[in-house]
């Protein structure tokens, strides 16, 4: 009996151990692996900005770029029967970017890698130099490894990937 309640007394100290051991992790390992996420480079004007997800800064109204790249992938949303470019670009024109200054990349997209590749033949169709890649924080380092592999060509690769801020 004696010999089990030594076992018990270790068994909660290795417990509380571990539970006090998950807490510093959490604490201090969480914002190192989350901030290893993300990646920001300098905003430096561009031929034009492709938010990834939706949503666009005001960059082209504010100059930083001169055209907006939708791209479209399928909703499925009772009611809903407008695509997501149209969606988007709907928002972005509501939010002072001129309808004249967006563009839909071609194809319907399903994956940051689609979106890269259509993104890519759209520039190239246009003869664009420089392009600005915005996403939510946690998701720039990758968006940056899938476009810089997309884009192969230094003339052509994204000029930045940038943060897309919060509403």
């Amino acid at each position: 009996m004696r010999k089990r309640r030594l076992g018990c007394g270790v068994g909660c100290a290795l417990a509380l151990l571990l539970l006090a051991l998950l807490v510093v992790i959490r604490g201090l390992g969480l914002p190192l692996i989350g901030g290893a996420l993300i990646v920001a480079d300098p905003l430096r004007p561009a031929d034009a900005v492709v938010p990834l997800g939706g949503g666009e800064p005001g960059l082209v109204r504010q100059g930083d770029a001169r055209w907006l790249i939708v791209t479209d992938s399928e909703i499925d949303l009772p009611g809903i029967h407008d695509s997501w470019a149209d969606l988007v670009r709907r928002e972005a024109i509501w939010q002072g970017t001129p309808e004249a200054r967006s563009v839909a990349a071609p194809d319907i997209v399903t994956t940051t890698y689609n979106e890269a590749q259509a993104v890519r033949r759209l520039v190239l169709a246009r003869g664009w130099r420089t392009l600005l890649v915005l996403t939510d924080p946690y998701h720039t380092r990758r968006a940056r490894l899938v476009f810089r592999d997309v884009f192969v060509e230094n003339v052509y690769g994204p000029s930045a990937v940038q943060q897309q801020p919060k509403a």
